[in-house]
């Protein structure tokens, strides 16, 4: 559409009509001269493209310069007329109007000079990069629709407790897309001439998974809560140095067996894995529950064997042999007299009996009694061992 200022101020509107991509008008409207007299027909032409606009004016009487307004819709332009370029000063762009000066009939050409925001080379197809439901954590691309080629970044947050399993881009013919993994923890892509399909699995990560609490100690139905070895019992249980006889027994009166006696320190030291592999008793198999815990025992001189070539494993454990394999695991020194009229001097089991006196692990069968060839009970070891570690 167009608009013609005559000189004086007079003002006429022409119609205009859309045609693919030109604009054109074509009229012919009586237009006073100068003199308000003398009537003319501009016969004014609009050709409209994407870059310039093109006016064809005719019959502009000698002497007059009427004032063209044109629709524009571009934001920068420069007209140049029949005798060349307009000033630009005479030039007005405005709220999509463009106004100029005609002084001659002829050709007006309206020229865009804004900036192309478009590429100069051919234009690239986009596609979409969709996501696949997923449970337990979120996949999020850095954008959704994009050109082949372009490289895709994916962010993977797993829900609480969660961690990625598996992370997949497959194309539209579900060819697998390759993924790289960042030192950020993100992925990414570059983007085929496909649409791109996200695939994520979860799984629960255990390393955040609260600890379960421990077992409770088993509770043994044949140990009372004030027997005098029940607080020994209970810490040997937690321990791990003895778990009973079975999960509601202890058995606290039963005789304990040489191997028994073995374990018991042997657990109580760690475990500890033997320096050396060779066994020298013929009564202790290399299956046996006790081998490694035996091994050790004569590697730190706890104990000899009852002969150079058995053990005895099932033998019980008299009260003198506990108290021996007490000292000598401890390495400490004895000190002291002996108060038992049964310990001699010359028993091997003197210098242990006095430790275990002076340091009151054990007090004896009596003020003057030890009795050190009676066997020793469960009980009673563990109560020993219990107070030879300190903790008493």
């Amino acid at each position: 559409c167009f608009v013609l200022h005559p000189f004086h101020g007079f003002t006429q509107n022409f119609g205009c009509s859309l045609l693919g991509l030109a604009l054109l008008a074509a009229v012919s409207v009586p237009v006073l001269a100068d003199d308000a007299q003398t009537a003319f027909d501009p016969h004014v032409t609009v050709n409209t493209t994407s870059s310039r606009i093109t006016v064809t004016v005719n019959d502009i009487p000698a002497g007059q310069t009427p004032s063209l307004t044109v629709d524009c819709s571009f934001s920068s332009a420069s007209v140049t007329g029949p005798d060349g370029a307009i000033d630009k000063g005479k030039v007005t762009l405005a709220e999509g109007k463009i106004t100029f000066p005609v002084a001659k009939g002829g050709t007006y050409t309206i020229t865009n000079t804004a900036p192309s925001s478009s590429s100069s080379g051919p234009s690239v197809a986009s596609y979409d990069i969709t996501v696949s439901d997923t449970a337990n954590g979120t996949v999020k691309p850095d954008r959704a629709n994009v050109g082949a080629g372009t490289r895709v970044t994916v962010t993977v947050t797993p829900d609480q407790g969660y961690k990625l399993d598996k992370l997949t881009a497959s194309d539209k013919n579900g060819k697998d897309v390759a993924l790289t993994q960042g030192d950020d923890g993100t992925y990414t892509f570059v983007m085929p001439n496909s649409k791109v399909t996200l695939s994520a699995s979860f799984v629960k990560d255990e390393s955040t998974q609260p600890t379960p609490p421990a077992p409770a100690a088993p509770k043994f139905v044949d140990m009372a809560d004030d027997a005098y070895y029940a607080p020994a019992v209970d810490w040997a249980v937690e321990q791990g140095i003895t778990s009973g006889v079975d999960r509601t027994h202890f058995a606290p009166d039963a005789s304990c067996t040489r191997a028994q006696m073995v374990i018991f320190l042997w657990r109580a030291a760690g475990k500890p894995t033997p320096a050396t592999a060779k066994n020298p008793f013929t009564d202790v198999k290399d299956d046996a529950y006790y081998h490694d815990a035996v091994l050790w025992a004569v590697e730190k001189g706890i104990t000899l064997g009852t002969s150079k070539t058995t053990f005895s494993p099932d033998a019980t454990v008299t009260r003198g042999q506990s108290v021996t394999f007490l000292y000598r695991f401890t390495g400490e020194k004895a000190d002291g007299v002996c108060p038992f009229t049964d310990v001699m001097t010359s028993d091997y089991f003197y210098d242990p009996v006095v430790w275990a006196s002076v340091n009151e692990i054990t007090a004896g069968k009596s003020a003057t009694s030890f009795a050190p060839k009676d066997d020793c009970t469960r009980g009673q070891i563990v109560t020993f061992l219990y107070r030879a570690m300190g903790k008493a």
